[in-house]
């Protein structure tokens, strides 16, 4: 569970169902849902954001740390910057490697709002637009 500040300022994007945020914690919980551990940002600036993009195996996650900035003032769009991997073993509470990139053999959690609609591809739809394509 990712949590952050009540901030207007952590929000990335917003949809009727959907808030994506800039989190400053990351809360892990067992199959039963109680808590295993727990990280937080590695800098005390209220810019920073830390958020899970991955698994290397079912207790190492890849985890993104970045800061973000406000798009446009009093509105909602963050640019992301500043952005480096490390891998976080939460059953043991502990960082582990660091990388500048997702490491190849991660499996990358993908935005749930961007669907492929069907098997073949021919429409893929986002949360900005429906894109068809033509069969071969």
């Amino acid at each position: 569970m990712d949590t952050a500040e009540v901030n207007q300022n952590r929000i990335h994007d917003i949809d009727i169902d959907y808030l994506k945020i800039a989190p400053q914690i990351i809360n892990f919980y067992n199959q039963d849902g109680l808590p295993i551990s727990s990280i937080k940002t590695e800098s005390e600036h209220a810019d920073a954001a830390v958020e899970v993009v991955g698994w290397m195996d079912a207790n190492v996650a890849v985890m993104k740390s970045y800061s973000v900035e406000l798009l446009y003032k009093d509105t909602i769009g963050l640019k992301v910057k500043n952005v480096s991997y490390y891998l976080y073993d939460v059953k043991k509470k502990q960082k582990e490697a660091s990388f500048s990139s997702i490491p190849s053999s991660a499996a990358v959690i993908s935005d749930p709002r961007i669907v492929d609609a069907d098997n073949e591809g021919n429409i893929t739809v986002s949360f900005k637009e429906i894109t068809y394509k033509k069969g071969n």
